[in-house]
C-alpha cells in the first residue's frame, strides 16, 4: 500500500514538473510573440516583401484611375465632338467631313519618355529592395 502511495506521488510529481515546463514554454513563446522588436528582426524579409506588394498594389490603383479617368475623358470629348460635327452638318450640309487635328507630338514624347523614366526608377527601386537583405545575409557577423 506504502508503495503503491508512493508511486502514485513519484508519477503525479513528474506530471506537475511535466505541465511547468509546458507552462513556461508557452509563457517564453507568448512574450516572443509579443515582442515587435523581435518579430520585427525575425521576419524583416516578409516586411520588405509586403512593403513592395503595397507599392505595387498602390502603383496598380494609380495606374486604374488614370486608366478610368483617361476613358471618362475621352467619352466625353467624343461626345463634344459629336455635337460639334451635328451642328456643323446642320449649317454646311455640303462640308460633313473635316480633318481631325493633328496630335501633339511633343507632348506625346514628353508622355512616353516620362514614362519609360519612371519604369526604370521603379526597377531600380525594386532590385535594391529585394537585394539588400541577401547582401546584409552575405556578410560575416550579420543578423
Amino acid at each position: 500500500m506504502k508503495r503503491e502511495r508512493e508511486q502514485i506521488s513519484r508519477a503525479a510529481d513528474r506530471m506537475r514538473d511535466d505541465l511547468m515546463l509546458t507552462l513556461r514554454e508557452l509563457d517564453r513563446r507568448k512574450d516572443e510573440s509579443l515582442n515587435f522588436q523581435l518579430q520585427l528582426k525575425r521576419h524583416w524579409h516578409l516586411v520588405q516583401i509586403a512593403t513592395v506588394g503595397a507599392g505595387l498594389l498602390a502603383a496598380g490603383g494609380v495606374g486604374l484611375a488614370m486608366y478610368k479617368h483617361t476613358q471618362r475623358r475621352r467619352h466625353l470629348r467624343v461626345s463634344k465632338n459629336r455635337l460639334i460635327a451635328l451642328g456643323r452638318a446642320w449649317q454646311h450640309p455640303e462640308r460633313l467631313a473635316s480633318r481631325a487635328p493633328d496630335a501633339p507630338t511633343g507632348m506625346l514624347l514628353v508622355r512616353r519618355v516620362g514614362l519609360a523614366a519612371l519604369v526604370v526608377v521603379a526597377r531600380q527601386l525594386a532590385q535594391r529592395a529585394l537585394t539588400a537583405p541577401l547582401a546584409r545575409a552575405a556578410l560575416p557577423g550579420a543578423v
